[in-house]
Parts: C-alpha cells; structure tokens; sequence
C-alpha cells in the first residue's frame, strides 16, 4: 500500500561534519515512520563518516535499514547522487544536503500528494532558506523562481521550455521522486558541480513532467558569510564555469539565433574579466563590467522581441 511504502532518504554528505547531525536528527524526527537511510559521502576530509557512524550507531532502530557509502576520492555531486539512488532499496527517494533539514511533515506531505497523483513521478514543492546561527532559525526572504510553470495544466514539454529558456532552477533541495525514474534517466557526472538544472532537463526531455505541491517541506541553510548577504571580493563567482559547461550541453541548442549570440556575448565578458584580473570587486572593474554588457547588442534585440511576443500575446 502507498501509504506504507518504503521511502529511501539519502544524506549527500561532503565534510559536513557541522552540520549533519542536525539533518539526521530532522530525518529521524520525520511523522512518516518506514524510512531507510542512505548516507552518501563524497571522500569528506573531515570527520563526517565518524560523525555519521556514531549517531547510526545510537539511532538505527530508527530506519528500515542504514548504509553509509564512501568512495576512496571526490566524485562531484552527480556522482553522489546516482551512488545513492542505487543502493537505494526504497519505492520513493529524498535526497538531501547534509547541512539541509526536512521538516517534520516533508515525507508525509510528499506520500499524500502522490496518494492523491499516482502518475506523478517527481514531485517538486517549497523550500524556506533560514539564516545558519540565528535561533530561533530566521526565515529568508527569497523569491519563489517557477511562477506556474509547474501547475497542472503545463506539459513536460512546457517545462523543458521553461528550463532551457531561463537560467534557473531553485528548488532542487525539495525535490521527491519515484525510484522508477532512475531506471530511465541519471544524474549527469560530466558537470561536476552541478546536478539539479541537468537532470531537470534530462527528465522533462525524457516526458517526465515535474508536478507540484505547494507547501515548504525543506529548509535550505544559509552560511553569514554568504553571498546571499554581502558582496563576494569578486563580482561573479566562478560557478560560472560550471554553468556555461551546462549551458553549452543543454540549453544552447534550445535557443533562437539572438537569444544564443546574447548569452555567448554575455558569457565572453565574463571570461575576458577572469582571465584578466578585472573580477575583483573594486568600482573601477564593476563600472567597466556594468558598461560591458551595455555595449551587447543582442541583449537590447532580445528586450524587443520579448516585447513584441508579449504585445502579440495580448492582442490574441
């Protein structure tokens, strides 16, 4: 019976030893009781499996089962997804940051919904940044990034649209899947630091459609020295790399002529600023930064023909 299925909770752990009792302890106080743990840790230089073994070894009468997977050197987070889905034993699987927390009802919340949507093969819901060392936790502000393109009417296809056309996907820390998805699709190790956008565009390619429930069952963690706060001593970090490594996979080929020359102009800025020493966040290079981008002139054609589809959205 879904109510009472196995549900596959899976820890990915990189030298998370400050943090990560906190997730286990909101796993283990989750409402929904047939849980197994899977910690996945990805060569932690800290101590994190010591950590992890001592409080499984208070608390494993806890979980249908408990596993704790290392590997002899850093693989990247993909990596460590696709190592946890496959020891993964249970009909439905949550992953989870190991400085991230479920809240107490995320697990429930996610077996209603699908009691409710059988077909529903990944679920995506709301998550609530809180600020790391405040107590109790304060709560962010943070913008929600989907608009409707996760209700019920959208298509797969729609998404897939969606995902290629943006460059933002924020709510992979709330999602919940069906272990059956993985026996189609994987999480791409090519692209190291990055597992959320790719596989959201491997599965909405695949016809997977993303369905949505509109309640908070993550708490996303976020550092005071963050960038989330203040400014970096560099004007752009260097995600950028990772990104423009995704962009260049999935997302380029989706795009029209002057949507793609936009992002290459972009992209080039932001490549000639690093590999000249411009990065650092002093006023003279953010100047030089802003003006550079005010020189591209495929980001002005772009303005003029989201204008015009949207005027000729209203006319119809």
């Amino acid at each position: 019976m879904i109510t009472n299925s196995l549900i596959s909770v899976i820890v990915l752990c990189y030298n998370s030893e400050d943090f990560i009792i906190e997730t286990l302890e909101s796993i283990k106080n989750q409402s929904y009781k047939n849980l197994e743990l899977i910690i996945a840790d990805d060569n932690s230089k800290d101590k994190s499996i010591a950590v992890c073994n001592e409080w499984i070894g208070n608390n494993a009468e806890r979980f249908a089962s408990t596993n704790i997977i290392t590997v002899l050197q850093n693989t990247g987070i993909p990596a460590n997804c696709n190592r946890g889905v496959k020891a993964a034993n249970g009909e439905f699987i949550k992953l989870i940051a190991g400085d991230d927390l479920l809240t107490p009802d995320c697990i429930s919340a996610n077996m209603a919904f699908i009691s409710s949507n059988p077909d529903a093969h990944i679920v995506v819901s709301e998550m609530d940044a809180f600020l790391d060392g405040t107590a109790p936790k304060k709560i962010l502000e943070r913008k929600k990034p989907f608009g409707d393109v996760f209700q019920a009417h959208h298509s797969a296809k729609d998404q897939l649209r969606f995902l290629v056309q943006t460059s933002y996907f924020g709510n992979a820390p709330a999602l919940f899947y069906k272990k059956a998805v993985f026996n189609k699709i994987e999480f791409d190790e090519s692209i190291p630091l990055l597992e959320d956008y790719p596989f959201a565009v491997i599965a909405t390619t695949a016809g997977l459609k993303y369905e949505y429930l509109p309640e908070v069952t993550v708490l996303y963690r976020v550092r005071e020295d963050s960038a989330y706060f203040k400014n970096n001593t560099q004007i752009f970090g260097k995600f950028y790399k990772t990104k423009l490594d995704f962009d260049r996979k999935y997302r380029h080929a989706h795009l029209d002529f002057i949507n793609l020359k936009n992002e290459i102009f972009y992209n080039h800025v932001l490549s000639y600023f690093d590999r000249n020493g411009f990065n650092k966040n002093k006023p003279l290079n953010r100047f030089f930064y802003k003006m550079a981008h005010l020189t591209n002139p495929f980001r002005y054609l772009s303005f003029l023909k989201r204008k015009a589809s949207s005027l000729s959205k209203k006319k119809i």
